[in-house]
């Protein structure tokens, strides 16, 4: 089904790395609930987006990637900015648009939806790491962004030892452990901040002038 390269996880089919994920291609599945947040990550995602909204502008445009159910993308209206969440778990989308009325849409990171230049902002947090593919998740992400645009990505660190136990219990793509794993896809980026709590890597950074 998979195997262990590095850090990394490979499949050999992207239909793989969906049955790993619990997807099933974007259709209704009444065995998946929705991805709700806790208070406690609330409260991380509060220190999250209080953390860009230092290098935004009142009514920038936030695009919200791997919302769950796009709680982060409706603190972000409540501050003062427009915003739209996409998350590839039909669950999640349908749940989102019910609890909190605004924008959420379908949508996979690897192949957004959205012309060039549409964004000044683009938040992720805890998502990365389920990306099948996190150089294509990147171009895609820098090609929606504007000139300038801001990018914030949070990922947990993980130094344990990769097994075929943690890798179905979590279903990441990838463990990060260092600040360089992180980094190493990133190359456009001007790095504004990286934080490194116990457990997670806080990225942001402003993306170069092509």
């Amino acid at each position: 089904m998979f195997k262990i390269q590095g850090r990394q996880i490979v499949f050999e089919t992207y239909e793989e790395y969906l049955a790993l994920q619990g997807l099933r291609k974007n259709k209704f599945d009444p065995n998946l609930k929705p991805q709700k947040f806790n208070p406690h990550q609330k409260k991380k995602l509060i220190k999250y987006i209080e953390i860009m909204e230092k290098y935004l502008e009142f009514d920038d445009y936030i695009l919200d990637i791997g919302s769950r159910t796009g709680w982060a993308s409706s603190r972000f209206q409540y501050d003062g900015y427009k915003s739209i969440a996409i998350d590839v778990q039909k669950e999640n989308v349908d749940t989102g648009r019910k609890i909190y009325g605004h924008n959420i849409v379908l949508g996979d990171v690897h192949n957004l939806n959205f012309s060039d230049s549409s964004f000044d902002g683009i938040f992720c947090s805890h998502a990365f790491e389920h990306f099948y593919n996190r150089k294509q998740a990147v171009k895609e992400m820098s090609r929606v962004l504007r000139v300038n645009g801001i990018l914030l990505i949070v990922v947990p660190i993980q130094n344990q030892e990769i097994t075929n136990a943690l890798i179905l219990e979590t279903a990441h793509c990838e463990y990060f452990a260092t600040k360089k794993q992180l980094l190493s896809y990133l190359d456009d980026y001007m790095v504004l901040e990286f934080l490194e709590t116990n457990d997670e890597f806080i990225f942001v950074g402003r993306i170069r002038e092509i």
